[in-house]
Formats: C-alpha cells, sequence, structure tokens
C-alpha cells in the first residue's frame, strides 16, 4: 500500500473502527496489509486476484478455498505500484501509470502486449473497462493535461484515440477524475484541472461532463459543491460512486446519471471497510451483478501500526448501505440568477417608473415638440414642415431669433422679398393663432421686438413656458 493509502487508510480508521467482520455474509482473507499491493476482481468469473511485488494470488469462485499462485517478474522498481490493475474478458491486465505499456496473465506468467512506451503524457488517468475493451481517460504531463479518451487496441497493440467527432465542446483536461456508465453515457467528474496561467498550479475539478458513446458528444451538465477529493472512494458501483466521509461518519453515493447525492449513515456492516488508493488505483473493494466485495479490516491492529489480517466480505449492496439521511442534488447549472436579477430588475422597475411618472407630471399641460411634430395631451397635432421648422428655431435659441433667420426657413426663391415677409408673418401669426386657442389665451406666445443690439434689425423671442422640447 502506497504512502497515500496509509494516510487514508489512518483518517478512515476512525470512521470504519476497523472492527472485524461480522454477520452471516461470506469472507475471503486474503493476506496481509501491510505487504497486500493491489486487488482486482472478474466480474465474469468472480475470480478474485490479489497481488504482491512478487506474485499474484487467484482466490476461485464461488466458496473462495480454491486459490492459485503465480509468481511474477518485477517488472520495475516501483512495481507493482506503478501498474493499474484491471480485467477484461476474464484476463487480469496490468496497464503501466506512466505510460503506454500493457500486460496480460497468461497461465503462470506476465506477457507483453504493447507496442507502446513510457510516455509519461497520462499520469493520473482514469481507467475503466467497457465490453472487454480498456479505455483510459485524462492524465497529466509535460505541464497539460488530456482531454479525451483513449483504448488499448488488440489488433494493432497500440493506445489508440476516441474522438470527439459530434462535439461544439469539450471539457477541460484533468487527472484522477472519476468515471460512471449509464447507458451511453459516460459522466466524467472530480479531480485536478491546470490553472490556465500558472501551469505549475492545480485546482480542484469540480465540472462534470458527460460523453454519448454513440454521437461522440460531449455536454456540460454542471458544477458540484465538492470534487470528492478529501472523501476517498470506497466502492465503484458502475453508474454510482461510494465516498467515505471521515470527519463526518458518513458515506456519499454519487449518482451523475440521476443528479443525485444521497449521504447515508455508518452501520456496524460497515466498520473494518478499508479505502482504495486514489492515486495509484490499486486495491479497494469491488461491486459486480448486486453484490459487494467489500475489502475490509478482519482483526485489529495494534495502535499506530496499520499491519493486520485483510479480505473480502461478500454481501448483497442494500444489506451493506445504512439508512439514507439526506438527498440533494449532485450538481447545479449556473443560469439566469433569478434571485438578485428580481431585485435588480424591480430595483430598475421602480426607477422607470419614478422617471416616468416624473416625465409624465412635467408633459402634463406642456405642447410636446420634436422633429416628429408636435402632441398635446396625447393628441397628436398637425403641423406643416415650415412651421415646425420655425417653432424649433425658436425654442431652441438660447437668445432672441434675428428675422432674417426666420425668413430663411420660410422664403420662396421665385417670390420677390416683400411678399416672402409676408409669408414670414403669415407663419408667425398662424403658429400665434393656434397656440391661443389651443391653450386658451388672448396672449400672443411668439413676438416680434427691436434689437437692442441694432434697433433697425427684427427679432423674435417666444414664451418657451408652455413648450416641451423633445
Amino acid at each position: 500500500m502506497g504512502k497515500t493509502a496509509r494516510v487514508l487508510f489512518g483518517a478512515l480508521a476512525g470512521l470504519f473502527l476497523l472492527a472485524p467482520a461480522r454477520g452471516g455474509a461470506q469472507v475471503v482473507p486474503i493476506g496481509n496489509l501491510r505487504t497486500l499491493k493491489g486487488t482486482a476482481v472478474d466480474p465474469h468469473t468472480r475470480t478474485l486476484y490479489a497481488m504482491w511485488p512478487d506474485s499474484i494470488r487467484l482466490y476461485l469462485a464461488p466458496d473462495y478455498r480454491q486459490s492459485r499462485l503465480v509468481k511474477v517478474p518485477r517488472l520495475d522498481a516501483d512495481f507493482p505500484l506503478s501498474f493499474h490493475v484491471v480485467t477484461a474478458d476474464s484476463t487480469l491486465y496490468m496497464v503501466q501509470g506512466m505510460g503506454g505499456m500493457v500486460y496480460r496473465l497468461k497461465g503462470d506468467s506476465l506477457r507483453r502486449l504493447d507496442h507502446s512506451f513510457t510516455h509519461k503524457m497520462q499520469i493520473g488517468s482514469t481507467l475503466f473497462v467497457e465490453n472487454d475493451t480498456i479505455f483510459r481517460y485524462g492524465g497529466y504531463g509535460f505541464w497539460s493535461h488530456r482531454n479525451f479518451f483513449t483504448y488499448f487496441s488488440k489488433a494493432s497493440r497500440e493506445w489508440e484515440v476516441v474522438a470527439p467527432t459530434g462535439s461544439e465542446e469539450v471539457p477541460p483536461g484533468s487527472d484522477n477524475s472519476y468515471i460512471t456508465r449509464s447507458g451511453p453515457y459516460w459522466y466524467v467528474f472530480g479531480g485536478r484541472v491546470l490553472d490556465p496561467i500558472d501551469p505549475l498550479r492545480m485546482h480542484p475539478n469540480r465540472d462534470l461532463w458527460r460523453y454519448h458513446t454513440g454521437e461522440k458528444r460531449w455536454e456540460f451538465l454542471g458544477s458540484m459543491k465538492d470534487n470528492f477529493e478529501k472523501n476517498p472512494m470506497v466502492v465503484h458501483l458502475g453508474d454510482k460512486i461510494l465516498f467515505g466521509n471521515p470527519n463526518r461518519h458518513e458515506f456519499f453515493l454519487v449518482d451523475p446519471g440521476n443528479n443525485r447525492l444521497t449521504t447515508h449513515k455508518i452501520t456496524p456492516k460497515n466498520y473494518g471497510v478499508l479505502p482504495m488508493d486514489i492515486n495509484a488505483r490499486q486495491g479497494g473493494s469491488f461491486y459486480t451483478d448486486g453484490q459487494l466485495y467489500v475489502l475490509k479490516s478482519l482483526n485489529r491492529p495494534r495502535a499506530g501500526d496499520p499491519d493486520g489480517k485483510v479480505g473480502f466480505e461478500i454481501m448483497p449492496l442494500e444489506d451493506f448501505l445504512g439508512p439514507a439521511v439526506r438527498e440533494e442534488a449532485l450538481y447545479g447549472r449556473a443560469g439566469f440568477p433569478w434571485g438578485p436579477a428580481g431585485g435588480v430588475l424591480g430595483a430598475a422597475l421602480a426607477v422607470g417608473l419614478l422617471v416616468l411618472g416624473r416625465r409624465r407630471f412635467r408633459e402634463r399641460d406642456k405642447i410636446l415638440v420634436g422633429e416628429g411634430g408636435m402632441r398635446y395631451k396625447g393628441r397628436r397635432l398637425d403641423i406643416d414642415p415650415r412651421s415646425l421648422a420655425v417653432l424649433l428655431l425658436l425654442l431652441r435659441a438660447d437668445r432672441d431669433v434675428p428675422a432674417q433667420q426666420v425668413l430663411d426657413l420660410v422664403e420662396k426663391p421665385h417670390l420677390n422679398p416683400v411678399h416672402n415677409i409676408k409669408v414670414r408673418n403669415q407663419v408667425v401669426e398662424s403658429l400665434n393663432f393656434r397656440f391661443k386657442t389651443l391653450l386658451e389665451t388672448e396672449e400672443d406666445l411668439i413676438r416680434a421686438y427691436r434689437s437692442e443690439q441694432d434697433k433697425r434689425i427684427k427679432v423674435y423671442r417666444i414664451d418657451k413656458g408652455p413648450f416641451l422640447l423633445r
């Protein structure tokens, strides 16, 4: 067992109490915890495998009283923890954790199958088996993460890539992710992702994605509150994963396919369960055909010493899980923030109504004048273009308007100057009559004066009080 596994073992000691197996469940002793390096199970034949640095022992179903010991060579300095153990087509395979080498247990020997090498580009990749084919996802190497699946081809004896040709988006790469499968979907979550700026830093990955194997399409489902980095995996259930919570003495049952996170209470049947080595992905408990193969401590080791007898206790899943105490959504999709936005929209609406009310108050009993014409008390007033131009000129002026400027707006080139002056005067008189009738007043709103600077110059001035420019 690696350093990480020993740390997790110590953390879970208080949680699971390291009590002996109890009850009527079948128990298969497999050896000593200190020397045991890995375990596996064949879901078809239900053969159990236990690994040591120099050998593999096969425990044969159905009663596991018969076993067979196979001596194996030391493949490298870190063997067997440098290899991941999986079973496919009722055969034990050992896959290199830092590269692409693949060994198969055939008879009493390990035989190499691949044409690969130790590329160190998928460190911490997640290994799983689908239809007797070995897949791996993600992994870290050369300051970058992988975000694709590869599979070992028995025909080419190489690792081939799975291209997500149906995707419009792909997840960020990650290592030490968890994968569950349900129907055509593979769900990927947890693990670590690189900092997008600093490739020497990693962050917990809380995003949950799923991959449709038929359509070869990725889909982002949402973000989780917890990526379970500090909750060691207890057993992989295929479409679910059971994690342990050392701090709260609880189990978390993670069900990505149904967006469900169920918390279960610890019961005496759970005592003594050993965690999986989260880094080496070695050992741990297994699940197949409704039966749990729970790796447990079979005696109480001495204080501070993790040595002790271990074995598998076989029982139905429903016998192992304690009562559910809480159920909640596993992930949430970041959508429109209706709560905060509602407050903002409400405030904006109140401000808008206030502005509209103030505007309506200002417009009350006012003649609204703009480039589009005139309105009064909600009614549109007809006005010819020349009269509107004169009215706008007077309303926009900061001082008196020379009569010549008014004349320039209304004069007609084919008329003589005297006639054009009459046209100007008619436009002004028509406007005054219109406003006196509209406002029921006897006063002219547009008046003519002599300029204070030059008494020879005639100017116009308008009472702007009844008007509102728009």
